[in-house]
């Protein structure tokens, strides 16, 4: 009889056969993880979205609210000092002879309305060849 010796193949087999059956659970348990961490990350996405969308409305009816005429007249009363317009003010017209000029009365060029050209200096701020 002769002694027969273990093969190193039929060894190296043996422990991929055995490494190949230890990673199938391995391998579900990995796939369930992974299942619950996106499970997990889409329900904070979706709060996360209502919570967005909360806040999106809340700013909208802030500034349906800001635009309010209502609201606009009040801050303009009590705010910058403006007064009602129904109330008219009638400012007499005194025509006399007596009346002084526009110079007289100390308004500024006569009268006059000055006016900027700039129509003149147009031609300054041309590029050379147009």
């Amino acid at each position: 009889m002769k002694a027969r010796g273990v093969k190193l193949r039929v060894v190296v087999g043996w422990m991929g056969l055995t490494l190949f059956l230890v990673s199938l659970p391995l391998g579900l348990v990995w796939k369930q993880q992974t299942y619950v961490r996106y499970a997990r990350s889409l329900i904070q996405t979706k709060n996360e979205r209502a919570r967005l969308q909360n806040e999106v409305l809340l700013l909208e009816t802030e500034v349906r609210g800001l635009k309010n005429p209502s609201r606009l007249e009040l801050l303009a009363r009590e705010r910058f000092g403006l007064i009602d317009p129904v109330a008219t003010v009638t400012v007499p017209l005194n025509i006399s002879n007596n009346t002084p000029t526009p110079v007289e009365a100390g308004v500024p060029g006569g009268g006059k309305i000055l006016t900027a050209s700039w129509r003149e200096r147009i031609a300054a701020w041309r590029p050379k060849g147009f």
